[in-house]
């Protein structure tokens, strides 16, 4: 299937709480696309 729409969630690595957010809207089929966040406080989770 095509797709029509790139869903972005921005700030990969600002928090952990932000991480997990990300990683299950990734996992649920939300997500399509992140960015990092590479100076935030979780990179290193990330």
């Amino acid at each position: 299937m095509e797709r029509l729409l790139i869903v972005n969630a921005d700030d990969f690595g600002l928090s952990k709480g932000q991480n997990y957010g990300i990683i299950e809207a990734c996992r649920n089929g939300i997500v399509t696309s992140t960015t990092a966040l590479v100076n935030g406080q979780a990179i290193d989770h990330a």
